[in-house]
């Protein structure tokens, strides 16, 4: 394969609907329990009320309980896996030879999010239980 601009963009075409598709086609542990919510800044604070009481038979007076406020922050932080060709590879018309390369990545970025998850869950399992 000649390598030229337009040729190089193709590939990067390619291998980003790869990417996308493989992304898509994942289906992450962490959605049984979490959702996923956008980002807007550096920092997201998540506030919850906690120690919500049971219902219970109304007999005589009320029983007030007070609850009690709990946050979780998360930085966002820059993630990135960047790989290299050989030259010789995108002359010998190889580029297929990469597609399991960047499937895998994809299936690598869905489960850092699952790592997230089970890295918080302890403490907001502590606190809120």
């Amino acid at each position: 394969m000649l390598i030229n601009k337009e040729n190089l963009a193709a590939i990067f075409v390619a291998f980003n609907v790869l990417f996308q598709q493989a992304f898509a086609a994942y289906t992450p542990t962490y959605k049984q329990v979490a959702m996923d919510v956008p980002s807007t800044t550096s920092q997201e604070d998540y506030g919850w009320l906690g120690n919500f009481p049971e219902m219970r038979e109304w007999l005589g007076d009320r029983q007030l309980k007070n609850l009690k406020a709990h946050k979780y922050s998360i930085v966002n932080k820059d993630w990135e896996s960047s790989v290299g060709m050989d030259r010789n590879d995108i002359d010998d018309d190889k580029i297929g030879l990469f597609k399991p390369i960047f499937s895998e990545m994809a299936a690598r970025q869905r489960r850092i999010r699952t790592s997230w998850y089970t890295d918080c869950w302890p403490t907001v399992h502590q606190t809120v239980l």
